[in-house]
């Protein structure tokens, strides 16, 4: 056996999925849809003296030429714009649309939904990039499994246009001549939008439904999905009188005709509802999470099914998203109260099979007899017991460039093979782009404050006793940021005479102190901030300079 050739870096390119795009307009009447120009499609619906556009893409780089094209069609500006929901595929494109003085429709959960995306910041975008192969090149990236890669634009900064006005649960308005049903869709996000043109028998159902089994959890990291909410909104998409004629996707080809629309919808909504069952009815019977992932696969008839296809989401993925949706960690086994680390187990491992070239020489096997899932073990259990070693981190990538070659779910993929670069050091992570003040005025300003707690550095706090005061003057609010001993506590009102107070109105509190958009370095930054200590007024320059670096440090940068 050669071992240069076991260890060799291998293609990882995608197999088993869509990986040729062909960016085009559709149109369907007066309802036109953007395909494959990006990961999320563009929808717009031509009205009397322009059009109103529904979702907006991930970029102004990509969406600015559809923009163009709407336009043409139109034959006028933008009316309106509809958000089905706040992922960014489908928002960070808003600046390329001329969005003054212009109905904005979304969720009233939308901005909730943007903030929470704030309290872990750089683990959403790590497991983000993975997920969507940011950092890998081009050639490796070549679907996602619904769409084209999306890829990052590095404007320095993150900015979208908010809406201005809110659907909670059900809304009708009229724009340009033209009525669009606004009702709210809880499924793959709490703040989705289905949006319903009866007079057209068209439905833009957003991400609730593609060609591919969907994301009942993401990899990325989220919030617990609500699953049995996703499946009542796909009933009422089923139940819509007349019923839809044309059924157009967040991701994916639009669908046609009434009974081919209808039978989708039944098919996937069965298939979630026969996932969420199985999880359920396991759970009551006392099964594990490793139990249910290995019994639970869909009935035939929907596992062939080419809307069910497992290109996105996964079977067992969603299992395990469900079970820890409702049980959380625990597993039920009490052995598993207190887990042994990898690190521990692969001491004893290790020792007991003989030294680490034992373990190589039983690794480098399998890896030659295709036995992944043993390999993958065996060098976990390398990489956990000298994770610095370059031969540990080389068998590492070795099985996941195997795994991510083997693997027809795109995400999957994507994250395997970017994993295995990272070890190889054959590229590093993108820089999380920069949010901006603009991003974080629609965010209520106590749930940014409240984020500050989590962000203190256990470290250089540890020893500190320290309350910094906010005084928000155009709103007439008040908060202080207690730290006690490497602990943060927010409470309403300036309290026990902080040590520090920042006065400064909302806008000027998010923009400058809480993004960063404007340095210490300027003058315009003192401008916007005013620092005083209690009994002894305003500070003087150096002494505004000196606070401001002690509550600096205090903190881990975002």
């Amino acid at each position: 056996m050669k071992r240069d050739h076991l260890f060799r870096r291998r293609s990882t390119r995608p197999s088993g999925y869509r990986t040729e795009f062909s960016p085009r307009i559709e149109s369907f009447g007066r309802v036109h849809c953007a395909l494959d120009f990006d990961l999320a499609n563009l929808a717009m619906v031509q009205v009397d003296d322009g059009y109103v556009a529904i979702d907006a893409g991930s970029s102004p780089k990509i969406t600015m030429p559809i923009v163009e094209r709407w336009e043409q069609l139109a034959g006028g500006p933008i009316r309106g714009m509809i958000y089905t929901h706040s992922h960014i595929d489908h928002i960070g494109g808003s600046e390329a649309f001329n969005l003054n003085d212009v109905p904005t429709w979304a969720h009233v959960n939308f901005s909730d939904e943007i903030g929470m995306s704030q309290l872990l910041p750089n683990a959403y975008f790590v497991r983000g990039a993975k997920q969507f192969g940011y950092a890998l090149p081009a050639a490796e990236v070549l679907s996602n499994g619904v769409g084209p890669p999306m890829r990052l634009y590095d404007t320095g900064r993150t900015s979208i246009r908010f809406p201005n006005q809110h659907v909670k649960d059900y809304e009708e308005t009229t724009i340009g001549g033209q009525t669009f049903i606004l009702q709210s869709a809880p499924g793959e996000t709490c703040d989705h939008l289905m949006i319903w043109l009866p007079d057209q028998r068209v439905l833009f159902a957003g991400d609730n439904l593609f060609e591919a089994f969907p994301n009942l959890y993401s990899i990325r990291g989220v919030p617990p999905r609500p699953v049995r909410q996703w499946i009542d909104t796909l009933d009422r998409m089923r139940r819509l009188q007349p019923r839809p004629e044309l059924m157009i996707l967040g991701h994916t080809a639009p669908v046609q005709g009434a009974d081919k629309i209808y039978q989708v919808l039944t098919d996937y909504r069965d298939a979630i509802a026969f996932v969420h069952d199985s999880v359920v009815r396991g759970i009551n019977a006392g099964k594990s999470p490793d139990q249910l992932s290995e019994e639970i696969r869909l009935p035939k008839h929907l596992a062939n099914h080419p809307y069910l296809q497992e290109h996105y989401g996964t079977v067992h993925g969603s299992v395990r998203g469900i079970y820890a949706g409702y049980m959380g960690w625990f597993d039920g086994d009490g052995m598993n109260l207190v887990p042994l680390s990898d690190r521990e187990i692969a001491g004893w491992v290790i020792e007991d099979m003989g030294g680490r070239d034992k373990v190589t020489a039983r690794f480098e096997q399998a890896i030659y007899e295709g036995d992944l899932r043993r390999a993958s073990w065996l060098a976990r259990m390398r990489f956990a017991n000298a994770p610095k070693s370059s031969e540990s981190r080389q068998a590492k990538a070795t099985v996941l460039e195997r795994m991510a070659e083997n693997s027809n779910n795109a995400i999957n993929h994507n994250w395997l093979a970017s994993e295995a670069a990272l070890l190889r050091g054959r590229c590093s992570l993108p820089n999380k782009p920069k949010i901006s003040g603009e991003l974080l005025e629609n965010i209520p300003i106590e749930q940014l404050l409240a984020l500050l707690p989590s962000r203190l550095n256990p470290r250089t706090s540890a020893k500190t006793n320290f309350s910094l005061g906010f005084d928000i003057t155009d709103k007439k609010q008040q908060y202080t940021l207690l730290i006690r001993r490497g602990i943060g506590e927010l409470a309403s009102g300036l309290i026990d005479s902080p040590s520090l107070i920042v006065r400064a109105t909302e806008r000027n509190l998010k923009r400058v102190f809480l993004a960063g958009d404007i340095p210490p370095t300027q003058r315009e930054f003192w401008q916007c901030l005013e620092f005083e200590v209690p009994d002894r007024g305003l500070l003087s320059p150096i002494q505004r300079l000196l606070r401001l670096a002690r509550v600096s440090r205090l903190f881990h940068r975002a």
